[in-house]
């Protein structure tokens, strides 16, 4: 049996799973701070690694393995790149993608005097103050988007950016506490987009509200929950040319959710660019269950695709966000990079059974001709 207390869909719940099922009820904000805060007394502290000594943008060829220069989400598209090309792979990546380390971010916080804010966090947690709490947070994301940008970093930025066929960008969080083992951090940092020479969607805007993101109360109550050091966070940032038109968009675990180390990739797709992992209020996206991940008489010639829930969304014209083929070509993909990331990483793996081995990935299909993405993996 699972206890827990949390947040979900912003309201303060009581979450119990057992082999009966899963049982949500909403409770106090009090109930939940205290839960949290007595969880945080017991725990030893997991400090973070992070190398601020870099700067300079990195390619995706630099990133790969250096997650403590530049995070887990662009370490982890540095190994993808490798994957993609080592494979000769149909999917394609994010086109013009570089990385901004976590140096420049801790240039910024101690010129603005914000690490004495950061430092002072672990006191109100373990006074409880969750009011102070939530001030200084806010104080904190203030700070950090108030404060002018290091013209050293701006410009670099210009300058790759114009070098790029590309004018839209998209600004994605690479936390060292996101992606990594033990944490996923999925949702809990902000990305947004911005146009080379556009006041209103500016270069540095974007750049600094994904810095800020780090100090929303959300994130700070999840890394606090599972014993991270706070003032051993920080943020790196994944850019890429922005994707304002896709088709569809979705996540794939590449392991089998509903039946333990068996064969089947779960897929969850959404048309367009409504969220999956975020979705709104009253949507629910396509789930199915495809089997291709192994070529075999049976399973590879019958190109099974189980569906559990359909998108409500669609027209009435549309029968699936993804058809059949655009399935079996996705996990097909999928499959290849799995069975490459097994055997680069079987060493540490644990004897981990190869269908008990998950991968997440993000995906969009993008234009008429609905190329297939990779946006993002990390371990599942």
């Amino acid at each position: 049996m699972i206890l827990y207390f949390g947040v979900w869909r912003d309201l303060p719940v009581y979450f119990q799973v057992n082999n009966d099922g899963l049982k949500v009820e909403k409770v106090s904000e009090e109930l939940v701070d205290s839960f949290i805060h007595k969880s945080q007394l017991s725990q030893e502290k997991i400090i973070l690694d992070k190398d601020t000594t870099f700067y300079g943008l990195l390619t995706p060829q630099e990133m790969e393995g250096k997650l403590s220069i530049v995070g887990g989400k662009a370490a982890h598209f540095g190994e993808l790149h490798t994957a993609v090309k080592k494979l000769k792979l149909e999917a394609k990546l994010p086109e013009d993608a570089f990385a901004i380390p976590f140096a420049f971010y801790e240039s910024h916080i101690k010129e603005g005097r914000i690490d004495k804010l950061i430092k002072v966090l672990p006191a109100m947690v373990l006074e409880n103050d969750q009011e102070t709490l939530k001030e200084q947070l806010e104080y904190i994301q203030y700070k950090i988007k108030r404060l002018p940008l290091s013209r050293e970093l701006l410009e670099l930025v210009k300058k790759k950016v114009a070098q790029s066929s590309f004018q839209k960008f998209r600004f994605r969080s690479s936390t060292n506490a996101e992606d990594i083992e033990g944490f996923n951090g999925a949702g809990l940092y902000t990305s947004k987009s911005a146009e080379l020479n556009n006041p209103s969607k500016s270069i540095e805007k974007a750049i600094k509200k994904v810095w800020a993101s780090t100090w929303s109360y959300k994130a700070f109550m999840e890394r606090e929950y599972f014993g991270i050091d706070q003032n051993s966070v920080s943020m790196g940032i994944l850019c890429h040319r922005s994707f304002p038109d896709e088709e569809a968009n979705g996540v794939v675990i590449t392991k089998n959710l509903y039946r333990q180390n068996y064969r089947g990739f779960v897929v969850n797709a959404q048309k367009g660019d409504v969220s999956v992992v975020k979705p709104p209020i009253g949507v629910t996206c396509e789930q199915l269950i495809c089997y291709s991940d192994k070529d075999d008489a049976f399973y590879g010639e019958k190109e099974i695709v189980e569906y559990i829930s359909y998108s409500n969304i669609l027209e009435p014209s549309e029968k699936s966000v993804l058809s059949t083929d655009e399935v079996i070509d996705l996990t097909r993909s999928l499959s290849k990079i799995k069975k490459y990331m097994y055997q680069r990483n079987k060493k540490t793996l644990r004897k981990i059974p190869y269908y008990e081995y998950g991968l997440d990935f993000e995906f969009k299909l993008f234009g008429k001709s609905r190329q297939l993405y990779i946006k993002q993996m990390r371990p599942f």
